[in-house]
């Protein structure tokens, strides 16, 4: 979940899992990549702080112990 009031995603990522979020802009340019987000079935945040006002896309793409990938992908409005 993305805050626009905080610029923070707030995430829960089931332990056994890696994860990260990849920032793209409109163009498809990567933007910001934020790795080795914790994976211990707790609430976390991460921070968009850095990018300039826009529109952006977001994928979280999470890794489980067998391989298995996935992936969502939100649009994303930084203020």
């Amino acid at each position: 979940e993305y805050s626009a009031a905080t610029g923070t995603y707030s995430y829960t990522l089931p332990e056994g899992t890696v994860g990260d979020i990849t920032v793209h802009d409109l163009s498809g340019c990567e933007m910001k990549h934020i790795s080795g987000l914790a994976a211990d079935g707790t609430v976390h945040q991460a921070s968009l702080q850095g990018l300039s006002r826009g529109v952006y896309m977001s994928t979280l793409t999470t890794a489980g112990a067998d391989g298995r990938l996935d992936r969502r992908t939100i649009k994303t409005v930084v203020h």
